[in-house]
């Protein structure tokens, strides 16, 4: 066996939930919430409820190993899959445990690794359901810079060219699932793509960060095919440039939205994948900081982190009206995750904090603060910071990471209807980070290449 071969452990875990709020707790802790957050025209205001803080006395999830695999290579990252395979074929691939997996007959629906990213983004590999190589495709950073964007699902992959500096690089290649190439395209910076091959673009030197201000310019909707269907125009000459972009996980809306460089304005776009406009919300006054900071889903709205003298959380209806705006009393970069099961949105920061609200009603429901946090959110460097979070089945699952150096992970689990700590695990000396392309808790040990799936 190389040197370099690597083992990598999928661990599906099982959750076993002690003292879960009731419905009728729930209730109870929603009506004892007084008035504190406005809405932007106006309207009736709520007061957050109590802080939680703390760690748990005895664990409240247990892990179990049901499946392994071994990869000949290092990878930093994994894109999953799912597959329906027969019960052999999944013991075969190293599944141990098959009783958690949508059984149905002799068949067994199965998550596995599709696409593993290496050390700097520089490779890209593809794998079948059993394991083998199928494709890899090179990414180049050198001259001719590229940056990769990858569908919600895995089912499309975008090598674009990067425009840094005064060097406006355009156009990129689509590959499918297997790394087969699907089309090229020669113009524009292309940002993103969604599970149907549709891509979001915009001129090479309108995007952020090349003028100050921003040099004003356009979106382009791209089909499936490589053809362009649609422009969408900056509204304003100066100072609106084309910003952050996101598709719906289903991918037929998105949100595009036209920004000043660290500075207002900000104007919203809704649109549907052919690049119609649903509707359009005009913040001039009001900031966007980044990506991690917006969440979209469709049917449900817009939850969006935007700054005026300091963060607000603002909530867009699907209809496009702006139900609410609550101020946020935290720093640091935030990450928005709308659970349309629950009607909540969840805040995390990298200060160690988390919040939930209720959509409907603008409401804070609970908070939560790490154990090292410091209470009055200034920042703390050791200690692990919030940098992602995902939500499943009833709870939050959020890694922090220790210092800005991330030395070692933290990953902490909270009851999603109390904010309730149900466990912290502790990873010394370890970087881990959530695998892509499921809903799934799945998480990726960089440093032991190793991957734990918590159910």
């Amino acid at each position: 066996m190389s040197n370099c071969r690597k083992s990598f452990l999928l661990v599906l875990s099982f959750c076993f939930l002690l003292g879960m709020a009731t419905k009728a707790e729930v209730e109870n802790l929603e009506k004892e919430a007084k008035p504190v957050s406005t809405a932007i025209e106006g309207g009736k205001a709520f007061e957050p409820t109590a802080e939680a803080t703390g760690t748990t006395e005895t664990p409240q999830i247990q892990l179990t190993t049901i499946y392994e695999k071994t990869f000949d290579e290092e990878i930093v990252d994994v894109i999953f899959d799912t597959a329906t395979v027969s019960i052999g074929e999944a013991a075969t691939m190293g599944w141990k445990d098959i009783s958690s997996s949508g059984q149905t007959g002799n068949k067994v629906k199965i998550n596995y690794p599709k696409i593993g990213i290496k050390p700097g983004y520089e490779e890209l590999v593809f794998y079948n359901s059993r394991g083998n190589v199928i494709n890899r495709i090179d990414i180049d950073k050198g001259k001719e810079y590229e940056g990769v964007d990858i569908s919600p699902s895995g089912k499309y992959v975008l090598v674009g060219k990067i425009a840094y500096e005064d060097l406006f690089q355009e156009g990129g290649v689509v590959y499918n699932s297997s790394g087969d190439k699907v089309v090229e395209i020669k113009r524009h910076s292309l940002s993103v793509i969604s599970d149907e091959g549709y891509i979001i673009a915009h001129e090479a030197d309108s995007y952020l960060g090349m003028d100050f201000p921003a040099k004003s310019g356009s979106f382009y909707i791209y089909d499936n095919k490589g053809n362009i269907i649609k422009e969408i125009k900056s509204p304003v000459e100066e100072g609106g440039a084309p910003g952050y972009t996101k598709f719906t996980e289903d991918g037929q809306y998105a949100i595009v939205m036209f920004v000043g460089i660290a500075q207002p304005p900000t104007y919203l776009y809704l649109i549907k994948k052919n690049g119609e406009v649903i509707w359009k919300n005009d913040f001039p006054k009001y900031r966007f900081a980044g990506g991690p900071e917006l969440d979209i889903v469709a049917d449900v709205g817009v939850a969006i982190i935007l700054d005026k003298g300091g963060p607000n959380l603002v909530f867009i209806d699907w209809q496009g009206e702006v139900k609410w705006e609550m101020p946020l009393n935290m720093g640091g970069e935030m990450i928005v995750r709308i659970d349309k099961e629950m009607r909540r949105i969840f805040v995390v920061t990298t200060q160690g904090y988390a919040w939930c609200l209720d959509i409907d009603r603008g409401i804070l429901l609970w908070k939560y603060r790490a154990p090292l946090a410091p209470p009055d959110w200034s920042w703390k460097e050791d200690m692990p910071h919030f940098r992602e979070s995902r939500i499943h089945r009833g709870l939050l699952y959020v890694l922090g990471r220790w210092t800005r150096s991330w030395h070692s992970t933290a990953l902490f689990v909270l009851d999603s209807n109390t904010g309730k700590l149900l466990k912290q695990e502790e990873y010394p000396n370890e970087k881990v980070t959530f695998g892509d392309g499921t809903n799934k808790p799945i998480l990726y040990n960089i440093t032991k290449n190793s991957l734990v799936q918590v159910k």
